[in-house]
């Protein structure tokens, strides 16, 4: 019988790889998604050597991982996949679906990277406060 789950590309944080970053959700998502996990350029057993970053700018190396994540999931025969992301695998997914809107069906984001807390009036004094480096407990007189 064919394969009718949805597909599901799960790419993985930093200082990781696919198979460590998955493999405590993997089993519970394969009952109802067919799973694919490639290792990110540069991390775990990808053939890509930081290197090829060194003389990047931010924008080439952002555009470098989202036409890597569009290049997988053509040559997996994948049409709109679920992309869930976990870390810089997330700011890296959410940089392809800016650039690819119509080559992904759903985008999780699993504590991505890149995404700014909305803080209220009294986060943002708090994260000024660190940003300065001025102790944040409260002084008597």
């Amino acid at each position: 019988k064919p394969n009718t789950s949805p597909d599901m590309v799960m790419l993985h944080g930093s200082g990781s790889a696919a198979a460590l970053a998955w493999s405590s959700c993997a089993g519970s998502l394969a009952r109802n998604f067919t799973l694919y996990a490639p290792d990110l350029p540069a991390f775990g057993r990808s053939t890509l050597s930081w290197e090829v970053f060194r003389n990047a700018s931010p924008s080439e190396i952002e555009d470098l991982y989202a036409d890597f994540i569009a290049n997988y999931i053509d040559m997996m025969g994948l049409s709109k996949p679920v992309v869930v992301a976990h870390s810089i695998g997330g700011f890296f997914a959410s940089k392809f679906a800016k650039k690819y809107p119509n080559r992904v069906s759903k985008l999780i984001l699993v504590d991505s990277a890149g995404i700014l807390p909305t803080l209220s009036n009294e986060g943002a004094y708090f994260a000024l406060l660190f940003k300065l480096g001025i102790p944040t407990c409260q002084l008597r007189i």
